[in-house]
């Protein structure tokens, strides 16, 4: 959320050369996750991958070169940035329509008074972004809860269960273990989670509607 932010602060700000780096900022929505999985599993490939070659053999930094994805102490880090990367742009649609959304004379009024740069931003432009931090906040949330193919596609859960994530031990569980009593009361579980902060999110929204 808060890189979202500072994206969607940028953006606005930004004249020249705005499309561009809306356009490089929301691509990734486009782009099919197991795709982006596929292709981030080379780039962190501890031999051949792109990452470790940049590290070793033209910044000549051989000590930070890791296996990314088979140490369990980089491995959930490394899925981190992935997830990032592929949803970042979403919440910055987010964040640049409620900043869009704020009145161009609230905007310039405070510019008139004094309130210019970083004071407008911290006394205008953030304090009226209150509906969209609590809409951004339950769609993170949900979907970190359905979070599924970046950890089955790049490391099947592992090393050990350093990346095994709510989805993936459902999924294993009924047909890995073959225990399909368990898995689905986990995914009756998982689904009232899930439905709870569904309906607050719609609840959020029927509110703003009629407001």
């Amino acid at each position: 959320m808060l890189l979202s932010l500072a994206i969607a602060l940028l953006l606005f700000h930004i004249k020249r050369g705005n499309e561009v780096l809306r356009t490089i900022i929301f691509m990734p929505i486009v782009v099919p996750l197991s795709l982006s999985a596929l292709v981030f599993m080379w780039i962190l490939q501890e031999n051949y991958g792109l990452l470790n070659f940049i590290l070793r053999d033209v910044l000549k930094l051989s000590f930070l070169a890791k296996p990314w994805l088979n140490n369990g102490t980089t491995a959930m880090g490394s899925l981190i940035g992935v997830g990032l990367w592929a949803t970042v742009g979403f919440e910055t649609i987010l964040f640049l329509g409620g900043i869009q959304s704020i009145s161009k004379e609230v905007l310039e009024a405070a510019e008139i008074d004094g309130a210019s740069g970083i004071k407008r931003i911290v006394s205008i432009i953030l304090p009226n972004l209150r509906e969209t931090y609590v809409l951004t906040g339950l769609w993170a949330i949900l979907h970190g809860l359905k979070v599924f193919v970046e950890p089955m596609v790049m490391t099947n859960g592992g090393p050990g269960n350093s990346t095994l994530v709510m989805y993936q031990e459902i999924y294993f569980t009924a047909f890995s273990n073959f225990d399909m009593g368990y898995a689905s009361a986990m995914a009756y579980i998982l689904g009232a989670i899930t439905m709870v902060f569904a309906l607050i999110n719609f609840y959020l929204n029927r509110s703003k509607d009629h407001a």
